[in-house]
């Protein structure tokens, strides 16, 4: 068996896919399949979190400036990425909440630089529990579907 994986992985998909539908088990490449299954769910995870970071973000900035004149778009943002969230969010992903809320605040340093010093302090740690922000995200897709 040629092994594609290392030079064209789209041709590896296919011949892979196609052996599994034929139940070629001796055509499969065992190892590589199972890296790839597992980097799905790594990839689920990581959207997730993502959505996550974005959405913390905008919050800190409508704690941030309150009166600032993009806060209704930050909050319509806020209420897209928790909607999707809500939607794609596992029991089994694993989201260290803490450390989503530490980048959240490190790319909100970039938007200080721009705009100047928060009006209010920021808390130094995540004041949302990541069930919080899940439900919150399913209110918003609830109303927004009228369920």
């Amino acid at each position: 068996m040629t092994n594609t994986y290392d030079t064209d992985i789209v041709a590896w998909s296919i011949e892979q896919g196609q052996a599994l539908r034929d139940r070629s088990a001796n055509q499969l490449d065992w190892d590589n399949i199972a890296e790839e299954i597992e980097s799905v769910g790594r990839s689920e995870t990581n959207a997730v979190r993502s959505l996550l970071t974005n959405a913390i973000e905008h919050k800190l900035r409508i704690l941030a400036w309150p009166d600032h004149t993009a806060a209704n778009h930050w909050r319509a943002e806020v209420r897209v990425w928790l909607a999707q969230v809500a939607d794609d969010h596992r029991t089994s992903m694993h989201i260290d909440l803490s450390n989503t809320f530490r980048l959240a605040r490190l790319k909100l340093d970039v938007y200080i630089l721009d705009i100047g010093e928060p009006t209010v302090p920021l808390p130094l740690e995540c004041p949302w529990s990541l069930d919080a922000l899940i439900a919150e995200g399913e209110a918003a897709r609830q109303r927004h579907l009228g369920e």
